[in-house]
């Protein structure tokens, strides 16, 4: 019996083909859950672009006295806007819920004309 051991056998090429196929597998995997939760940051990131938008919308009309038209036809999104009387720091309770698809922006503001403080929040979410 001449024992060659020049060259690969079947057995090494078919386990060399298995690790591989296993690595390649993982790679995918890894790589779509990368693919969304970067899409996840992308309309967390747009929603908060909206809610910062809107909320200086709406200071600017509370400041000036005019009644606030919000503009919340925004394509894929929902936006919510409050206006509250502002009492004290930690009198928060008014959020709406927090998720995983939803960004809150709040601002204090004091209207010149009549010293009044109001709590203005933005409420952003999606599907």
């Amino acid at each position: 019996m001449i024992n060659n051991e020049k060259g690969t056998t079947l057995i090494e090429a078919l386990g060399a083909m298995v690790i591989l196929s296993i690595v390649v597998a993982a790679f995918l995997s890894v790589s779509s859950y990368v693919q969304s939760a970067n899409r996840g940051n992308d309309r967390t990131s747009e929603a908060l672009r909206i809610a910062e938008e809107q909320l200086n919308i709406a200071k600017a009309s509370v400041m000036a006295n005019r009644p606030y038209t919000p503009s919340l036809a925004v394509e894929g999104f929902h936006v919510t806007i409050q206006e509250t009387e502002w009492t004290a720091p930690g009198a928060y309770a008014d959020l709406p819920p927090a998720g995983d698809r939803s960004v809150t922006v709040q601002s204090v503001i004091r209207r010149s004309s009549d010293g009044r403080t109001k709590l203005l929040t933005c409420t952003v979410s999606w599907r």
